[in-house]
């Protein structure tokens, strides 16, 4: 089972945040965040080597796959996500945090809205070494609910 480590906030409200995790970072070495819900959570989080299984969106006019975005958990991006990349109030509740942006696709090329969502079109598997954190959102979730 992978230790989740406990989300911390630091003076700019971004948690869980480590030296260079900013979203707009070098491709390669840029912070992916999953936004999950605890079924999701539960899922991932039992294996050494995270597997995010394609499904298919709400949104019928999205490709199945696993999704993933740049924007970080600050109370503020929690507050918006919902607008900027139309994560679900239900998937906000935890996260999985890795290194790396190998494998994933810009989705509609990175035009509109659409410039922070990452995807895969099979399932998206992170080894243990580009692992981060993985942890619940709800204490950012409650600053503004």
């Amino acid at each position: 089972m992978v230790a989740a480590a406990p989300l911390t906030r630091t003076t700019d409200g971004i948690v869980g945040r480590h030296p260079g995790s900013s979203g707009s970072g070098e491709a390669g070495n840029r912070s992916m965040f999953h936004y999950t819900d605890k079924a999701g959570w539960n899922a991932i989080r039992s294996q050494v080597a995270w597997l995010f299984k394609i499904s298919q969106p709400k949104d019928p006019d999205r490709p199945h796959g696993a999704y993933f975005t740049d924007i970080e958990p600050s109370t503020a991006n929690l507050r918006v996500l919902h607008k900027k990349i139309r994560v679900p109030r239900e998937k906000q509740e935890y996260l999985f945090w890795f290194t790396g942006d190998e494998g994933l696709t810009q989705l509609n090329n990175g035009t509109g809205r659409d410039k922070r969502i990452f995807y895969s079109a099979i399932d998206y598997q992170v080894a243990k070494e580009r692992q981060r954190y993985g942890d619940v959102t709800q204490s950012l979730s409650e600053e503004f609910t």
